[in-house]
């Protein structure tokens, strides 16, 4: 018998459970003791302290397989991610797993490590990217969930929409940040459609109502500060009814088409050609003055003068134009809805006095339009 007493196997059966119990190795050494050289040499003591120390071997060593283990399953999962997965210190790339070696288009990971994360960023995204980098380099972010939208290039130089989600990390013993990317450019194209579609007429593709009366408030605004006059041009085309009555809506719109194409070359880029519905069309000529807006108007008379060729007929159509406008002394006393009736009535009074011309508005007019209604 290898202990004297059956105390000293409780002493030890119960220090082996505390220690994490494992049966292989207790079983082992209770194996080698039924050898006779053995059981002379070791004493009880001897026996314990064997027992758990063999145990306390056993047990640190199976935690450091485990570790390993879960390591190595942890590592396979961000490997086979299909979420795109990169670690950078410094803004350089550490690591990239193999959905960002796709994304990225490159042909494997050995083309991407040691670049830094400025090469993957579109010029029109790089102060996004600086934010981005101030935000979880400051101690405030340091250890917070940082998200970020932006364009990135690939190797093959395609432009996509992505979204980057920073978090701390330890990576090979130094602080890291782990950076999942979310290509999000079809989310992006359809944010981009749905927008289009809520600011812009569907026939003409022009801007509609709602994004001149925007984009008038703010032109406002800014001439306010700027000191610099706007003007807005209403146009009504002159015999389109007769067009839509006798050759159909069809042939309408597609006046409608040819009308806006040919506005839109009378005017700058910077300047905004809307299609406020029917037949109505307006223009805002912003940092202008008044020269350039008669040469504008005279221009749209000029540009409609010739017969459109519709489904073999030939249709002719005229502009009447109304124009407002607004220097730098009356900027605070106007407003968005005031230039466009403004112009609108002035619109109205080419419209009946002969049409195919333009008409400046001013305050006088509102005054004789008084007179002649009481009259």
């Amino acid at each position: 018998m290898l202990f004297k007493n059956s105390k000293t196997v409780y002493i030890v059966l119960f220090s082996v459970l505390l220690l994490d119990y494992n049966e292989e190795a207790v079983l082992h050494l209770f194996n080698l003791s039924q050898h006779h050289s053995l059981k002379t040499f070791l004493d009880e003591g001897i026996w314990v302290t064997g027992i758990l120390l063999l145990t306390f071997l056993s047990r640190s060593t199976h935690k450091l397989k485990k570790d390993a283990q879960g390591n190595e399953q942890q590592q396979s999962l961000v490997d086979f991610s299909p979420e795109a997965i990169i670690i950078v210190k410094k803004h350089k790339l550490l690591y990239a797993n193999s959905t960002t070696v796709d994304l990225l288009e490159a042909e494997n990971d050995r083309e991407l490590i040691g670049k830094s994360l400025l090469y993957f960023v579109h010029p029109s995204s790089l102060l996004t990217l600086c934010d981005f980098f101030k935000k979880y380099t400051n101690e405030e972010g340091f250890d917070s969930v940082i998200r970020s939208e932006m364009k990135f290039k690939t190797l093959t130089n395609n432009v996509i929409d992505v979204e980057l989600t920073s978090i701390p990390m330890q990576y090979k013993g130094q602080t890291a940040r782990e950076i999942v990317i979310r290509n999000i450019t079809d989310k992006k194209v359809k944010e981009e459609l749905i927008q289009f579609i809520a600011y812009h007429d569907p026939l003409t593709n022009l801007p509609n109502r709602r994004f001149f009366e925007e984009t008038l408030t703010q032109t406002l605004t800014d001439a306010k500060y700027t000191q610099s006059m706007l003007a807005v041009l209403f146009i009504d085309l002159d015999g389109f009814k007769q067009v839509n009555d006798t050759l159909g809506h069809h042939s309408g719109d597609l006046l409608l088409k040819d009308m806006a194409k040919r506005l839109v070359k009378c005017v700058r880029k910077s300047d905004t050609v809307s299609r406020l519905g029917g037949d109505e069309f307006t223009i805002l000529l912003p940092n202008t003055d008044k020269k350039f807006v008669l040469q504008i108007a005279q221009r749209i008379i000029k540009a409609l003068e010739n017969p459109v060729l519709i489904e073999g007929k030939s249709v002719q159509v005229s502009p009447s134009i109304g124009i407002s406008w607004c220097d730098s002394n009356k900027t605070k006393h106007k407003t968005c809805q005031t230039l466009i009736k403004q112009a609108d009535s002035a619109m109205y009074y080419v419209k009946q006095h002969g049409k195919n011309n333009f008409f400046i508005y001013d305050e006088s007019f509102d005054q004789n339009s008084k007179k002649e209604s009481t009259v």
